[in-house]
């Protein structure tokens, strides 16, 4: 189950809190830790959600509906890869993605 289904999921049924922790714990290990980015393994239960820059930010995404804060090492470690290919990406569904990342990400600045 994703990050992203939990924090659908958590609106409809309780699921525990520790629950969220190791699922964001294990997604953080899967960051690499120089760039930022998400790399795909070639497996993907979404078939648009395929290489690097759709994968980081739907992650991000992820995090921030979880209740994460923009500042959230992860959030912030991806946003940074993001930024470092925002301008040369010449995918529309890569370019989209990150349109709603960055939008979530000044909604929740906005909140706080």
């Amino acid at each position: 189950m994703s990050l992203a289904t939990l924090a659908k999921a958590s609106g409809l049924i309780f699921i525990e809190e520790r629950i969220f922790r190791q699922t964001e714990s294990w997604l953080a290990l899967q960051q690499n830790r120089t760039n930022g980015a998400f790399q795909s393994d070639g497996r993907s239960y979404n078939s648009i959600v395929q290489g690097d820059v759709s994968l980081t930010a739907y992650i991000t995404e992820a995090f921030i509906k979880a209740n994460n804060r923009v500042s959230h090492p992860v959030v912030q470690d991806a946003l940074r890869f993001l930024n470092s290919v925002v301008q040369t990406s010449d995918d529309t569904f890569d370019q989209a993605e990150m349109c709603y990342a960055y939008a979530l990400v000044r909604r929740s600045e906005d909140h706080t």
